[in-house]
């Protein structure tokens, strides 16, 4: 406020507001003579003067500048002179729509007239994304013609221009990705300072367009200043490829100017060169960086000396433009190359104003950007081509690696290696799949035809991760998975050009990172058995369960696996080797047996003298789980496919029964529950038969615990084994994913439920209320909300129709309700997007075609999951729930929605509840997202536990248990390294002979049970190499 004591008015009592606005905004005052006190205008004058010097003080000593997309931090680094620190904070991942571009130009142009800011650091908020590119439903939904098409490219191209020509230093701090526009930004800014963990691209021709906003002029441009020739290669591998790169490559090619490693982070980085620049001026790294790039930008309207012809006539380059005929982008990539050829023979401002032109046009074109933008949003985009040496031809393998043996740069398939003597070499064999050269689509197929021997770089490890050199491998079904790309493509998490498969073995430990080695646990030279679960050490869900911190088992869902001479693995993946196996065995049982020891020990908790069933009993992990189960005391029963399958376990290992699922009493059973009401109950019935069998095996008891994994036609029968207040568990699912089984009787209030799934105080509880009805009194469902009152739970509750969702609105439960969610409202608002099935729909088998599966997949999640998720999400959302999701759905028997239900409940954590009486209800629900996300389904007298491959500690546990003869190992069968593929195969075909399969990589005999054995044994076996040759 301003206080002054009298205000200018005229004789007749007038307040004069146009002259106070004249003189706060120092315009003309006009005629004073009319004023009856005229001596105001001085004392407001000299009041306004103050105030204003104030507000210019005020302005220079605030620390913030808030806008709707940036943030400016404002810090002194000498008398006079302050650097500002803009921060893009458009979450989730910094996007640049058309309104923060508009408000980049503000920023910008603001920024350059404060003559007291001399630098200006930009960098994105959060910690994943520096700056992402345009809103590309924007470009797909609204805009259509070549006018409105070009606000975007000409709205950025301004805003960048006016940072590259700022006339101060402007630093690019780069953490997470920079992508697209992103990297446009970036590419503006006079340096470039990334964390290790950055990423870069042009990804524009994925969607059929072009970079639009100066990337096919800065990035040749710059990179030729580096590199010449080569440096416009490298350009038009990221503009055409359209593939990211890391941090240290975009360093090596000259994108990058600087990286901070270790301690350090980019924007602290930043801000020492600001601070060395201010105190050395034109001397520093940052004044002289500064220089050139201002010396660069002027030199860049004028010709390049680079001839793009002779550039193209590089042969990968050439296999790019193949490609992307192929895949329907050809004319991106013309347009891309039109953009860059203008601007490398015209000057950038042609180039530029080309680029523009040619983004806006590809757009608005049906056959360019609105058919990419769709592909890419459906899921349904064709590859991008392979990186520059990311494969080789076929043909090329054997030479390659003749070549590089020869040199010393690769070791022949099971060499010695001395760890500490024998030098780390820089390239390495490994099985697995690769994309093909010329379409960059995955090789997927059947493992005797498709898996291929590979010729890939040897990692180096990080600094919480070892170095192996692995001596065997475990051979899977997460193998035949990845090589398939069935049900998931592992490409789908990574952007290597190679998937290299197996989950496990044993190895010698080759490197270790530092922090591996402060640990002091292991030293380079150990012999290790290696565990393949992989997770986010530093994540604090690690202290709940290390699974629920971005679990991944490494080959399948990692890029790298153990079926390779050497592999990285964090340091928790090394365990000792348990005493007396031999090393084929200590390489063979970590994945099978630690999934076993987690379902039996961790999930189930079985206790002895209890009743167990396990299907597959006679093989692999059926058969692991088995034994463990005997020896640990219980009554065990086994599901076989033969006569002498069931000889087998009930004869060799102590099974007190077996059930043969091809008896022709029973063969017909194994289906799954029929859809229709009448015929479920039928197949109830027709299944009693079995349960006597069952009963006559167990002294007319039922199963206290199932161990499942045979697939969806097994597991409805095994449930029906269950006995009352029973669990079954299951951990896969090799003949189909769609679960169906029959409820069972019994029933539980709500709150007993609620206490038996340990729900706690904050959690946030979904609720169905008047399912399939629109009654608008649900007794049971008010009960339910009350009852998840009493917990202060957070609840949203899902309605049937607007009425039941305004009745419970007019009850009064706003204490207990967080937020209502109507699926006639969202049927409404949706229309055919939406869709509310009464059972979850068959998905189609994904062997046979798994296009046609993917696409019934999307469909479900896109018109199911998304619409319901997000109703739900939008009002469970909060800071560590970023998503919405529940922590448990109570789930009702008047409806077969567990399918939305176990999808939609958070994973590792969640849990989905009944407490009605299930019997003579059908449910049906998609087997992953309960087993690989360990979810649970907890009903009044029974429960189904999703599980998985157990954690770390679990394995240190079981060796234990091996060391003290409760949990045996099978011996496994050996497979050459040559003859893995055809194991797979037999795997595949179900006709393997072996209930473990370990691949030798480099072990010189069978039978050997110590890390001294071994290096003895490679000796020997030198020495009579040596004596050979010599006599030769």
């Amino acid at each position: 406020f301003i206080e002054v004591s009298q205000f200018p008015e005229t004789r007749s009592g007038k307040y004069m507001r146009r002259m106070v606005r004249a003189l706060v905004e120092g315009g003309e005052l006009g005629d004073v003579t009319t004023l009856r006190n005229p001596e105001s205008l001085t004392e407001l004058k000299t009041a306004i003067d103050a105030w204003q010097r104030q507000q210019r003080l005020s302005e220079e000593q605030s620390l913030f500048e808030r806008y709707r997309y940036f943030l400016i931090q404002y810090n002194a680094v000498a008398p006079g002179k302050r650097v500002a620190t803009v921060t893009v904070t458009n979450a989730p991942v910094n996007a640049l729509n058309e309104r923060a571009i508009d408000e980049l130009v503000i920023v910008v142009e603001h920024l350059s007239r404060k003559d007291d800011v001399v630098a200006v650091v930009f960098t994105g908020e959060g910690t994943s994304s520096f700056v992402a590119g345009a809103d590309i439903r924007q470009m797909l939904e609204e805009i259509h013609s070549h006018d409105e098409a070009l606000v975007l490219p000409n709205n950025a191209q301004l805003a960048f221009r006016k940072i590259e020509t700022m006339g101060k230093p402007c630093i690019a701090a780069v953490q997470g990705v920079a992508l697209g526009g992103g990297m446009e930004f970036a590419l503006a800014c006079h340096v470039r300072v990334a964390e290790t963990t950055a990423r870069f691209g042009q990804p524009e021709i994925r969607l059929r367009l072009l970079p639009g906003y100066g990337g096919t002029q800065r990035l040749p441009r710059l990179l030729a200043d580096r590199h010449g020739e080569a440096g416009v290669r490298d350009a038009l591998d990221l503009i055409l490829g359209g593939r990211s790169i890391d941090a240290a490559q975009a360093h090596a090619i000259g994108l990058v100017d600087a990286l901070a490693d270790g301690h350090r982070d980019a924007l602290a980085e930043a801000h020492a060169m600001v601070r060395d620049w201010v105190k050395r001026g034109d001397a520093s790294p940052l004044g002289q960086a500064f220089a050139a790039r201002e010396e660069a930008t002027a030199q860049w309207e004028e010709p390049a000396a680079v001839d793009l012809d002779a550039v193209l006539q590089d042969d990968f380059l050439q296999r790019i433009l193949r490609q992307l005929d192929w895949a329907g982008r050809g004319t991106a990539g013309a347009r891309a190359l039109d953009a860059v050829r203008t601007g490398l023979t015209s000057g950038m401002a042609a180039g530029l104003a080309r680029e523009a032109a040619l983004f806006a046009e590809a757009i608005i074109d049906p056959e360019g950007g609105k058919t990419g933008i769709r592909q890419f949003m459906d899921k349904v985009a064709p590859p991008l081509p392979v990186r520059r040496d990311g494969v080789w031809i076929d043909a090329e393998h054997e030479p390659r690696g003749k070549a590089l043996e020869a040199s010393g740069d690769l070791l022949p398939v099971g060499a010695p290696f001395y760890p500490g003597v024998t030098a780390i070499p820089d390239w390495q064999y490994a099985f697995g799949i690769a994309r093909d050269p010329d379409t960059g689509a995955p090789r997927f197929g059947p493992p005797a035809t498709h898996e291929r021997e590979l010729i890939v770089k040897v990692p180096e490890p990080a600094p919480n991760e070892a170095l192996l050199y692995m001596l065997t491998s475990e051979v899977n079904f997460n193998d035949i998975w990845a090589l398939t790309g069935i049900p998931v493509s592992p490409f789908d998490s990574h952007e290597e050009d190679v998937q290299i498969t197996g989950s496990g073995g044993i190895a010698l430990v080759a490197a270790l990172g530092s922090e591996t080695r402060s640990e002091g646990r292991v030293k380079v030279g150990d012999l290790v058995t290696v565990y393949s679960g992989t997770n986010d050490l530093l994540s604090p869900a690690v202290g709940n369960d290390p699974m629920y911190a971005d679990f991944s088992i490494q080959g399948y869902e990692t890029e790298t696996g153990s079926h390779a001479q050497f592999l990285t693995v964090q340091a928790p993946q090394m365990h000792k080797v348990p005493p007396n196996l031999t090393l084929e065995q200590a390489g063979s049982y970590v994945l099978n047996l630690g999934t076993i020891s987690r379902c039996l020990f961790t999930t189930l908790q079985i206790a002895p003298g209890r009743t167990l069933f396990v299907e597959g009993a006679a093989t692999g992990t059926g058969l692991d789980a088995l034994r463990s189960s005997v020896r640990t005391g219980l009554q065990v029963t086994g599901l076989v496919s033969s006569p002498d399958r069931a000889a087998f376990i009930t004869g060799q290992q102590g099974a007190v029964g077996a059930i043969n699922r091809k008896d022709p009493r029973f063969a017909d059973l194994y289906t799954t529950v029929p859809e229709n009401a009448e015929a479920a109950r039928n197949w109830e019935a027709a299944g009693q038969p079995l349960v006597e069998e069952y009963k006559a095996l167990n002294g007319g008891k039922l199963a206290d615990y199932v161990v499942s994994h045979a697939g969806e036609t097994a597991f409805p029968r095994s449930f029906q084994l269950l006995a009352e207040n029973g669990t079954l568990a299951f951990y896969g699912a090799s003949s189909g994913y769609h679960f169906s089984f029959m409820g069972k009787p019994g029933k539980a209030s709500p709150e007993d439920m609620l206490r038996r799934a340990a729900l706690r105080g904050g959690e946030a509880v979904l609720i169905y209320y008047g399912p399939g009805s629109d009654a608008l009194l649900d007794d049971m469902g008010l009960e339910i909300i009350e009852a998840a009152r009493r917990f202060n739970a957070r609840s949203v509750v899902a309605t049937t129709t607007d009425g039941q969702r305004e009745f419970l609105g007019s009850l009064g439960l706003e204490d207990a309700i967080e937020g209502i969610v109507s699926l006639e409202a969202i049927r409404r608002r949706e229309g055919d997007n939406f869709l509310w099935p009464d059972t979850m729909p068959r998905l189609p088998d994904a062997k046979a075609d798994i296009e046609v599966f993917k696409a019934a997949v999307r469909d479900y999640q896109d018109r199911v999951m998304k619409p319901f998720g997000s109703a739900v999400g939008k009002i469970l959302r909060s800071a560590d729930n970023p998503r919405g999701a529940p922590d448990l759905v109570f789930e009702r028997t008047g409806q077969d929605k567990l399918g939305v239900s176990t999808s939609l409940v958070k994973p590792f954590t969640g849990r989905v509840v009944f407490s009605e009486d299930c019997a003579g209800s059908r449910f049906t629900f998609y087997a992953p997202q309960v087993w690989t996300r360990q979810r649970k389904i907890l009903m009044p007298t029974a429960a189904i536990l999703g599980t998985h491959l157990c954690n770390a500690y679990e394995v240190a546990r079981m060796n234990d248990m091996i060391a003290a003869g409760l949990l045996e190992v099978t011996e496994p069968e050996v497979v050459g390294w040559d003859g893995l593929p055809e194991a797979h195969q037999a795997m595949w075909d179900n006709r393997h002979s072996g209930s473990t399969y370990v691949v030798n990589h480099a072990l010189p005999a069978m039978g050997l049970r110590s890390r001294d054995a071994l290096l003895e044994a490679w000796a020997v076996i030198g020495a009579i190499q040596e004596a050979g040759a010599a006599d030769a």
